[in-house]
């Protein structure tokens, strides 16, 4: 596997991905939460292009993680490739790039990306909760500490 940086040319293999992984976040959450296309989120359309982004490719994307300032706000892989170390190479390769401390935000319940994240050192700095789709979903914001910091 090949972690590079995102082009353009990637953009319609990441929406794909994002579709396909997005609802894995809410594992284990209470409510009837929906997907909301990437071509029709709003927020993601709006942040998407002030991050950093980087894939990993394995015979075409399989995955890709982004930061914007010392926040990581994408990691998704996809669901055919999970349990491949793709994530974790993501991560391996984004943690040093990023100046300072790095946060990261969480579904409290998603059990998988919370071991992911404690196994490289993340902390938990809070839990709390926020109204998403006209619904309460806890979360959490996770740190860690860098050599950088």
């Amino acid at each position: 596997m090949e972690i590079r940086e995102y082009e353009e040319r990637d953009a319609s293999r990441i929406e794909e991905i994002y579709n396909s992984a997005r609802m894995d976040e809410f594992i284990g959450a209470e409510g009837n939460f929906y997907l909301v296309p990437w071509a029709e989120d709003e927020h993601t359309l709006n942040e998407f292009p002030g991050s950093t982004v980087y894939v990993c490719e394995s015979e075409g994307i399989v995955g890709f993680c982004g930061f914007t300032n010392n926040h990581i706000s994408w990691l998704f892989v996809d669901p055919a490739e999970r349990n491949k170390g793709v994530a974790s190479l993501l991560l391996t390769h984004v943690i040093p790039k990023i100046e300072g401390e790095v946060t990261l935000t969480v579904n409290q319940s998603n059990l998988p990306a919370n071991r992911l994240y404690r196994k490289f050192g993340f902390e938990i700095r809070r839990d709390f909760d926020v109204k998403f789709q006209e619904q309460v979903l806890s979360v959490r914001t996770l740190c860690l500490q860098t050599a950088k910091t």
